[in-house]
């Protein structure tokens, strides 16, 4: 493992050996392979009368590198697309909202 370390300055080895470490990649290319995958999935959706949407939840209020890429990616491939709405939410949010009022949630693919 490498000698990482955390904006405060706490090397991975600080942490001890109980818990765990979590290391995240994102790139621009794997972004928008994925918008581009939900952006052919609404489409499909859409031609059998069901709402065209994307919902994107990430965590780019905390995670503006990696999370605010697949955001700042994802939006414009699916505006560009035409005729399919797209929104956003944090994590915590969506999930409140899931609880909250499922109903426009719910997947009837599933």
């Amino acid at each position: 493992m490498p000698d990482l370390a955390g904006r405060t300055g706490r090397k991975v080895k600080d942490f001890g050996t109980e818990g765990g470490i979590a290391v995240k990649v994102a790139t621009p290319k794997g972004a928008e392979r994925i918008a581009r995958f939900g952006v052919e999935l609404a489409r499909k959706r859409k031609a059998q009368r069901k709402p065209g949407k994307i919902t994107g939840v990430t965590k780019s209020n905390v995670m503006p590198r990696t999370d605010g890429l697949c955001q700042e990616t994802a939006e414009p491939i699916v505006r560009e697309t035409g005729g399919l709405q797209f929104e956003h939410f944090h994590v915590d949010d969506a999930a409140r909202r899931l609880v909250r009022f499922p109903r426009p949630w719910t997947s009837s693919s599933a």
